[in-house]
């Protein structure tokens, strides 16, 4: 006589079928917002070689005597991590311990967890995340350039000779007197070609120097002489270069204390001027990024 089946047991609710993980995750919007904060502090430091880029390149000068640009760049973002990261670390433990319980601490209790909920993948930033990234570098690319140019304040007209003796300008558009000693010029490349020359005043001992043109292949003049001119333009942000300042500090022309750089025929107008295409881009752009984002959003909750 054949036994019947045996009845079929009931599922256990402590058990779950692991679930594959989804598949092309993107960034998600706190990926993306770290990432931008990241590059955007990098590029600050670099463009002004000021805090973890300076620090990085003065240790290369000091080693080898000079310095990568790139390897300097990549370095110093993630030196910039560190400190995002952390932060980050410390917001996720104070949810942890301070916020509601999870779906995860529900399972290790036993309560049955939505397995739809679980498969339900997060939503990717994708395209409209790279449009919102982009824009935001172009558009503050735009901002810092109109800054620039609407808070250098009016023309001031300085001489060499009362910066020496440690006159500080209160106006980052200046109408400098000097001399420039053009056979004295030393040039860097990093993008195009700048040059930067000292100038100094008629009575000048060698030593130090208290102002420096940083000015392009046609601001170099045919004949060189040493009469007293005027140079205008706006104050360069950080000073020299590393390598051009370290040069500079080999010689009898080391900078002063609170030197001046002044990018020649540079003014207010010109940078707001120059301000005003990269901030529409850059705008336009995040506008379509949070758009796309946002329909995107809308789609995958649907």
């Amino acid at each position: 006589m054949e036994q019947p089946p045996p009845a079929p047991q009931p599922p256990s609710l402590g058990e779950n079928k692991p679930i594959a993980p989804a598949k092309n995750q993107g960034l998600t919007p706190i990926g993306w917002a770290g990432l931008i904060a990241m590059l955007a502090l990098t590029f600050y430091f670099m463009f002004t070689y000021t805090g973890p880029f300076k620090w990085i390149a003065e240790l290369q000068l000091k080693w080898i005597g000079s310095y990568s640009e790139k390897l300097t760049f990549i370095v110093t973002m993630f030196v910039v991590l560190i400190p995002l990261a952390i932060a980050w670390k410390f917001v996720l433990v104070a949810v942890k311990k301070l916020g509601p319980g999870s779906a995860a601490t529900s399972s290790e209790m036993g309560a049955p967890v939505d397995a739809t909920a679980a498969a339900k993948p997060k939503i990717e930033a994708g395209f409209g995340g790279f449009l919102v990234f982009l824009g935001v570098i172009v558009l503050g690319i735009g901002a810092f350039m109109y800054y620039r140019g609407a808070t250098a304040g009016e023309l001031m007209r300085v001489s060499a000779k009362e910066l020496e003796e440690g006159r500080k300008p209160a106006s980052s558009y200046l109408s400098i007197e000097g001399v420039a000693l053009w056979k004295e010029t030393i040039s860097f490349k990093s993008g195009s070609t700048n040059h930067y020359v000292p100038v100094v005043s008629p009575s000048w001992k060698p030593g130090e120097v208290a102002v420096y043109l940083e000015c392009g292949d046609k601001d170099i003049p045919g004949s060189v002489d040493a009469a007293v001119n005027t140079y205008t333009g706006l104050t360069a942000i950080g000073g020299l270069p590393g390598p051009v300042r370290v040069e500079f500090e080999k010689s009898l022309l080391r900078p002063r204390e609170g030197y001046v750089v002044l990018m020649v025929k540079d003014d207010p107008m010109r940078m707001k001027g120059l301000a005003r295409w990269p901030t529409i881009v850059g705008a336009g752009i995040l506008v379509v990024g949070v758009a796309w984002w946002v329909v995107q959003r809308s789609t995958t909750k649907v």
